[in-house]
């Protein structure tokens, strides 16, 4: 559903998740989660993966209740690769006392193909190309998952469109398939 997810459909998603949480007796982290047709950002719980208790990373993070990942082949694993990129400190020029790192999860390029209109909303983000909805994690500098608040989603709209305009995707009419990969560089700085 991640993928086409409209405001409406957020109640389902965040049920999803706190459902997964309880059933799997683990703690919830709070990302930023920009669906393709949604009119805002919204705060979203998001569920730890079974036996993860403490020192959650976003990588422990059970995405696919919001983001679409379509597993390559016939694994069951996904290859977060394709679907993650690792944003260093943000701004990178930052002198706060803590900083902030970003993991920011989308959905399968190929699955469905749906521009994420929220993102091309954003100041800056008119041509960009990003197809389907988008999760980010915030973690600190020990690489443990902190929760996304609302003051943190200014900051947030700036570093997606920095990251997505660094990584060259934008609107040019092109096919699905041959839009970049997110894999081509370590992280964003």
């Amino acid at each position: 559903m991640g993928n086409f997810c409209k405001d409406g459909d957020l109640k389902a998603l965040k049920e999803e998740a706190v459902a997964l949480s309880n059933a799997y007796r683990v703690p919830k982290v709070k990302c930023a989660f920009i669906g393709t047709d949604c009119a805002c950002i919204h705060v979203v719980p998001v569920s730890a993966q079974p036996g993860y208790h403490r020192d959650i990373r976003p990588i422990d993070l059970i995405i696919g209740t919001y983001v679409n990942i379509v597993p390559l082949g016939s694994c069951a694993a996904m290859n977060l690769d394709l679907n993650m990129i690792i944003v260093g400190k943000y701004p990178a020029d930052s002198q706060a006392a803590v900083s902030q790192y970003y993991t920011v999860f989308k959905s399968n390029e190929g699955f469905g193909c749906a521009k994420n209109k929220l993102l091309s909303s954003f100041d800056g983000g008119e041509d960009l190309m990003v197809r389907g909805s988008i999760l980010v994690a915030k973690s600190d500098d020990s690489g443990v998952s902190r929760n996304v608040e609302a003051a943190d989603l200014s900051l947030i709209k700036l570093m997606l469109v920095d990251t997505f305009i660094e990584r060259g995707i934008f609107d040019d009419e092109s096919d699905c398939d041959s839009m970049p990969s997110l894999t081509d560089g370590d992280s964003v700085n």
